[in-house]
């Protein structure tokens, strides 16, 4: 009976602490935790730029003194195709660096309706041998579509447009491909009364997401009600505000914490009361 009863009181003790293993494993912020939040808000942020580099050329396909503030160089050629209402932005065959400090060769095509904040406007996106990255020596290719439909102003007279996307993003060195469908909202919550074209615009962007990261892991994302992203075009290379819930196959949701209002590279992650701080890419 003894024994018996030895070995009931081990069993119990290997289940609860197996238990706690898993539960803790759940709750721990793995590698490719962090770098399938990397790829989403990588994705994410490869999104916004194509759309602030369309509302720029879009909007004044032969004016260039927005470079000066936008996140265009004198190397890219814009062309504006009057009749059949086609804007194209060629960086090149070979990396330019851009005013954002990121570097970009190819195409951003983009077909139009009216200009970017013109009520009722439809903008279609399609890349040409696109690629973006931070140095000129890692870039990754982008493909895919994006639509841009302007809503006109809301309630609260900020303009709006719908944002739809299907896009892929191809790492460098057989890194992977990340996927993602986007469906959002952008408000433009500050700039459009003022002559400055680009820098001082500031949006709020509202939504979700859902994909696949480089290492073929499924993931969703909705940005959190109440704190919602905000990009500061004096700071475009990320979000400066907001979070976003993200799901990883199935385990428990990771919030992503863009921060307060700061322009830098950080964020916060937090799985289950496990916190981390990661450098966006």
């Amino acid at each position: 009976m003894k024994k018996l009863s030895y070995l009931v009181i081990l069993m119990s003790m290997l289940v609860i602490t197996s238990l706690s293993y898993v539960s803790c494993n759940k709750d721990r912020l793995t590698d490719d935790d962090l770098e399938a939040v990397n790829d989403h808000s990588s994705a994410s942020g490869i999104s916004q730029e194509t759309q602030n580099i369309t509302e720029q050329s879009v909007s004044n396909p032969s004016n260039m003194s927005f470079r000066s503030s936008g996140s265009l160089s004198t190397c890219a050629t814009i062309t504006n195709d009057t009749i059949n209402n086609v804007v194209t932005i060629d960086f090149g065959t070979s990396p330019c660096l851009c005013k954002d400090n990121r570097y970009r060769q190819g195409q951003i095509i983009a077909s139009y309706t009216g200009k970017y904040r013109d009520s009722g406007s439809v903008i279609n996106i399609t890349y040409n041998n696109f690629y973006v990255g931070p140095t000129s020596s890692y870039l990754v290719n982008v493909t895919g579509t994006k639509q841009i439909i302007n809503n006109g102003h809301n309630s609260n007279g900020n303009l709006t447009w719908t944002i739809t996307a299907n896009l892929n993003v191809i790492k460098p060195n057989n890194g992977g491909t990340i996927t993602m469908t986007e469906n959002k909202t952008r408000e433009m919550i500050s700039g459009e009364s003022t002559p400055t074209i680009f820098s001082d615009n500031k949006y709020k962007v509202y939504g979700s997401c859902s994909g696949v990261t480089a290492k073929g892991l499924a993931y969703t994302s909705t940005i959190v009600s109440g704190n919602e992203l905000i990009r500061d075009m004096s700071c475009p290379k990320h979000f400066v505000q907001g979070q976003v819930n993200i799901t990883i196959g199935s385990k428990p949701s990771i919030l992503l914490d863009y921060g307060s209002g700061a322009c830098d590279n950080t964020a916060v992650v937090t799985r289950n009361g496990k916190t981390k701080t990661i450098n966006l890419k």
